[in-house]
Order: structure tokens, then C-alpha cells, then sequence
């Protein structure tokens, strides 16, 4: 059992604010004709290098969870892919594969919205495979094994549209495929809407407990968990999602109820429980990243001791 870090390192400064320690380089496509070719490689270097400093600081805190940023390598499918593809960066990613493997971390991603493989646009769902398969690629040179203990996550995308996800999934390549995972999401997938697509796949579901508080379906929390950890498969513990409303959020519109808080206040007993047995993984997605996590650690030690 694990609690899993989102992407970040942070620390608050002077004035309370969260700083990421880690910094991640991007690139913007209005500039794209003015980068350097060495530019861009040595972006996508220092990128390795970051992602690198953030798992073996999570080490050194006892995180064996880790989600790696989806943005390691911007812009990739706009450049040469030698400037991605290419012996040096093989030669730093088999050195994170390495710790990654020594450390026994588990590690996955969650490429963004606009990743929707049930697009009703085929030039939105070519671009959203051309986006898995690289994560697909990327896990492959990280030396991960092809299957969703390291996974790579998204959502359901365009609602009502389960054939054409279906058949989306069926387009990926088998290294991206074998990893792929589906998360219910606030609006358009409930557990329920995306059980049968998991079953017709064998894609199994990560279970966001907050998104379901939002857009529950047919289940109860005890219910929907159940369901999503039997699409998992035999030996692989399910990865699950824990967060919670900003405070001042929690009795407004749908819009605000879906921000993150900074912390975790309300640890849900479905998923604690379930943590607690050794049952599942879950990552924290609070803003505060890794002090979100040691908050939970303090709070668990207090419980312990009453």
C-alpha cells in the first residue's frame, strides 16, 4: 500500500506560498521556429534530470508512488523525433529506469484533457494516440514492465460515446495499451459508465473517489471501489484517487467543488479502509504534494497513539 505523490516537490517560502522545488522546463509552440535544435534537447535533458531529483527526493521520504509529469518532453510531437529519440536521452532515462527499480517505486502518468480517445473529431482521437503511444515509448526506455501497475491514465473523455473509446483503445499500441487505465470523471463517465468499457478492454479503472462524490452514478462509494478494483488484474493492486474540496468550496456549484484543497482533511473511510488492509494505492492529488502527504502521515501516527 502506498500513498502517491502527483508530479511535484514543494516547499512553502517565506510569504506561506508552495514553491515547486523541482523545475520542469517548458516550450511554447508560438516559438517553436525560434528554438535551437540544441535547445530543445537540452530541454527535454534537464527534464530527465528534474524527474530524476523528484523520485529520489520521494525516496528519501518513504513515497514509493510517484506520478511523473506528462509534459517531460514538450512539444515532442511538433519536433524531429531525434531530438527525443536518441542514444543520450536512452542513456538518462535507463539511469532513472534504474533507481526507479532499485527504490521499488511505482510510478504512472495522467496525460491531460486533451487526450480523448472518444472524440467524435478523428483528428482529435489520432492526436490522443499519438500521445499514449509516446508515454507507451517513454515507459518502455524507463525499462517498466508493459502492464497497469505503471500505469498511464485518462478519462473517459466525450460522454455517450463508449464505442468509439472502445475502438480508440483498440488503435493504441500493445506497450501503451497494456498500461492504459480509465479514471470516472465529474461529468461525462461515472464508475458505472465505464465498468462496461473496462470489461469489453480489460483496461481496468482507477477509482476517484472525489469525482464520484460529484457524478456518483448507480453506486455508493463501497460499491463503485468494489467494482473497480475487480477490473484489475490478478496481483496488480488498483490505483485509486483521494482529494477533497477547498473548504469554502463544498456547498457550491459543481465548478468549484472540483478544485483541489491544498490538504486532506477528510481521508474517505472507503478508501482508508481499503489503504489500511493493503488493498490499493492512492495518490494524493492536493496542492500541497508532498506535505499533503506527510500531513497524512502525522494525522494516521496521532490516531494510532489516541
Amino acid at each position: 500500500m502506498a500513498l502517491g505523490l502527483c508530479c511535484e516537490w514543494v516547499e512553502a517560502d517565506g510569504r506561506g506560498r508552495l514553491v515547486n522545488q523541482v523545475v520542469q522546463k517548458s516550450l511554447q509552440l508560438g516559438r517553436l521556429t525560434t528554438y535551437a535544435e540544441d535547445h530543445i534537447r537540452s530541454t527535454y535533458l534537464a527534464n530527465i534530470t528534474g524527474l530524476l531529483d523528484l523520485l529520489r527526493r520521494a525516496a528519501a521520504a518513504d513515497i514509493l508512488f510517484v506520478r511523473i509529469s506528462s509534459s517531460l518532453f514538450p512539444l515532442f510531437d511538433k519536433v524531429p523525433r531525434y531530438l527525443w529519440d536518441n542514444e543520450e536521452v536512452h542513456a538518462q532515462l535507463k539511469v532513472v529506469g534504474e533507481f526507479i527499480a532499485a527504490k521499488r517505486l511505482r510510478v504512472n502518468t495522467h496525460p491531460g484533457q486533451f487526450v480523448v480517445l472518444s472524440s467524435d473529431n478523428d483528428s482529435v482521437v489520432r492526436k490522443s494516440i499519438v500521445e499514449l503511444d509516446f508515454h507507451g515509448w517513454l515507459f518502455d526506455r524507463l525499462g517498466l514492465p508493459q502492464t497497469p501497475y505503471y500505469g498511464i491514465n485518462v478519462h473517459g473523455g466525450k460522454g455517450g460515446r463508449s464505442d468509439q473509446l472502445i475502438r480508440g483503445i483498440a488503435g493504441l499500441s500493445e506497450s501503451a495499451r497494456r498500461r492504459l487505465t480509465l479514471e470516472n470523471d465529474e461529468f461525462a463517465y461515472s464508475v458505472d459508465d465505464l465498468l462496461p468499457v473496462c470489461r469489453t478492454t480489460g483496461v481496468p479503472l482507477v477509482f476517484d473517489v472525489h469525482h464520484h462524490s460529484i457524478n456518483p452514478g448507480q453506486l455508493n462509494p463501497n460499491e463503485a471501489l468494489a467494482a473497480a478494483v475487480t477490473t484489475w488484474p490478478q496481483g496488480v493492486r488498483p490505483t485509486t484517487h483521494l482529494s477533497n474540496s477547498r473548504p469554502e468550496n463544498r456547498e457550491a456549484s459543481v465548478g468549484k467543488r472540483r478544485i483541489h484543497s491544498d490538504y486532506i482533511d477528510t481521508f474517505h473511510p472507503v478508501l482508508k479502509r481499503a489503504h489500511d488492509a493493503g488493498l490499493i494505492d492512492i495518490e494524493v492529488e492536493a496542492k500541497a504534494k508532498n506535505l499533503a502527504i506527510a500531513a497524512i502521515g502525522r494525522m494516521a501516527a496521532i490516531q494510532a497513539v489516541v
